[in-house]
């Protein structure tokens, strides 16, 4: 027989949390949130009988006791009656991700109870039935499940600005070079270089110079490809007298230098979000494009520098990586972080890991510019046009990212404590898959484990 002076009564079936009395075997709470509310500093013992969709904070110290039959004016112990906890999935990863947690430096029992935790719905959520954070747990005669972790989200494609879209655009497009008959000492100068303003390591080549008999040569376009046998970029030599000035040459186009790698981390325990899984890395950010070289130089006439060369366009910017794929959620049964636990007749069963996210894929690298064009030569008696420059290469494009690791499906993770593992019948579900790139591993598939 149960005494009113043991602790508070909770009755989800007759109970009113309104009620100035509640508390009693005959006047009970309605709800165990408000029950705990309410013992504090003055009860240790909570008897609990029915169903609660509630995820509810126990302090360390305070127990709970179902397998109760409430159906009667006098309640009775009946082990077939376990009281069931059983909230709705977490609407937000700030809240608490468990059903029910333990959190202090007191004894808790938990008795004839059982604890559900549901399908996990936000991306790589987990499903974890109790935490307990520093206290001493006794489970007895208690059933702990749970359900499925969600998947986790595919690593976002970047949208940093790397550059106009249109080869044309005057911020890429090489500069134009002078028309014949102008210039001082030294010739028609050739066109400077074009710059990329969001990527200055690469530019196109400077246009070469118009003289009176001869042109002078364009420059290269940077950075140069090392070793460069094809002689991308190379500036267009300059007019031997004979109207032979040549184009600048395309500068090469950049290079990816890798895909991200895939999550292999067995993630971290955490007293709020109970599990926080590891994510694949980004990918690699493609190199500049070269710019091309600038044309070369044309000749002129007496009293009449040729006309100059344009300028190479400038190289696209290299894409970004793509990011890692997110982690997919796992199913635990309890997490302990710096607990104590012990287990009678108690069963702990868990669902399926979710798969962890793939990565992303990689930024396309920046178009390079279009070339300068040479400047018009003279006329009566006509001079040459100078040469046009070469175009910019393409930037290389991001990688893509690594995936993320596949979701646990572990009875108890632990990190610290003491962890008795006799008493306890442990049935686990499958883990998620990791996600796609670079190898990101599966999830963990044990009765047990120890975190680090």
């Amino acid at each position: 027989m149960l005494r009113d002076a043991c602790g508070f009564f909770v009755g989800a079936a007759k109970g009113d949390d309104s009620n100035p009395n509640a508390g009693t075997e005959a006047t009970p709470f309605r709800t165990l949130g408000a029950a705990l509310a309410a013992a504090k500093g003055k009860a240790s013992r909570i008897y609990l009988c029915g169903d609660y969709a509630e995820r509810v904070d126990v302090p360390a110290g305070m127990s709970i006791f179902g397998g109760l039959d409430c159906s009667n004016a006098e309640w009775r112990y009946d082990a077939s009656k376990k009281a069931k906890i059983n909230p709705a999935a977490p609407a937000s990863p700030e809240e608490v991700q468990a059903s029910l947690r333990v959190v202090g430096s007191g004894i808790t029992q938990l008795e004839d109870l059982r604890i559900e935790a549901a399908n996990a719905t936000l991306p790589g959520g987990s499903s974890i039935a109790v935490i307990v954070n520093g206290a001493t747990v006794d489970f007895a005669r208690t059933e702990v499940i749970a359900r499925d972790g969600a998947a986790g989200e595919q690593g976002a494609t970047p949208t940093d600005d790397i550059g106009p879209t249109n080869a044309d655009d005057p911020l890429i497009r090489g500069n134009p070079g002078q028309n014949a008959c102008m210039g001082g000492a030294g010739g028609n100068p050739g066109a400077m270089p074009k710059v990329n303003p969001i990527c200055g390591e690469s530019s196109g080549g400077k246009g070469g110079n118009g003289q009176e008999t001869t042109g002078d040569a364009g420059g290269d376009g940077v950075p140069a490809p090392t070793p460069n046998p094809s002689n991308r970029g190379i500036g267009g030599l300059g007019d031997t007298g004979a109207e032979d000035c040549e184009l600048g040459q395309p500068g090469a186009n950049g290079t990816s230098l890798g895909d991200g790698a895939g999550a292999q981390g067995d993630g971290s325990l955490d007293a709020t979000k109970g599990y926080a899984g590891e994510s694949g890395t980004p990918g690699m950010k493609g190199t500049v494009g070269q710019g091309g070289g600038g044309g070369g130089g044309s000749k002129g006439k007496t009293s009449c520098f040729g006309a100059s060369g344009g300028s190479g366009g400038a190289g696209g910017c290299g894409g970004n990586g793509g990011l890692g794929g997110m982690p997919g959620g796992a199913s635990i049964g309890i997490v302990g972080i710096g607990a104590t636990m012990s287990f009678n007749m108690v069963d702990i069963i868990t669902g399926t890991g979710g798969k962890g996210g793939d990565g992303g894929f990689g930024q396309a690298g920046g178009l390079g510019g279009n070339p300068g064009n040479g400047g018009n030569g003279a006329s009566s008696p006509p001079t040459p046009p100078g040469c046009n420059g070469g175009k910019g290469g393409n930037g290389g494009n991001g990688g893509t990212g690594g995936g993320g690791r596949g979701g646990h499906s572990i009875g108890i993770a632990s990190k610290g404590g003491n962890v008795s593992q006799e008493g306890v019948t442990i049935m686990t579900g499958s883990p998620g898959n990791g996600g796609n790139g670079g190898t990101a591993a599966a999830g963990l598939n044990t009765p047990t484990h120890t975190f680090p």
